[in-house]
């Protein structure tokens, strides 16, 4: 890995972590997302992560919450769309999860991501980017200051 700024598309799984408070795996989230806000890292999430979050969160705290939350986040995170080209590699890649393989085809055709960070490590075992948890990621950071 560079000692640059990174750029990190994080996974649906980490995202829900990070908005829902889900412990154990809140900390490390909001440790990511902390590194962000001090723009040590360029934080990316899927149009399709989005999707995924407003539907699973809506059904706990509401349309008008879940929006108010989604657009304080998209205010810490840049959005990269997921397009007929991506949907057509995920629909013929090797990877087994079509969601994961959705997000691994929009870091590979958007903004030279460097680390994908999710908590699915096996379902990205076919991929071409760095796979890492948010705890591995945030300790990295950590050793290289």
């Amino acid at each position: 890995m560079k000692n640059t700024k990174y750029k990190v598309l994080v996974d649906t799984d980490v995202l829900m972590d990070f908005v829902t408070k889900r412990e154990p795996f809140d900390i490390e989230a909001a440790q990511l997302f902390n590194l962000a806000d001090k723009n040590l890292i360029d934080l990316f999430v899927s149009s399709l992560c989005l999707n995924n979050v407003y539907y699973l969160v809506r059904k706990q705290i509401g349309h008008k919450n879940t929006i108010g939350l989604l657009i304080r986040l998209v205010e810490v995170v840049d959005v990269l769309s997921v397009d007929k080209q991506v949907v057509m590699k995920a629909l013929t890649s090797r990877f087994n999860d079509f969601e994961d393989a959705l997000q691994h085809f929009t870091a590979v055709e958007n903004s030279n991501i460097d680390v994908i960070v999710t908590r699915n490590l096996k379902d990205y075992k076919h991929s071409s980017i760095a796979i890492m948890t948010a705890g591995s990621f945030v300790s990295l950071k950590k050793i290289m200051k």
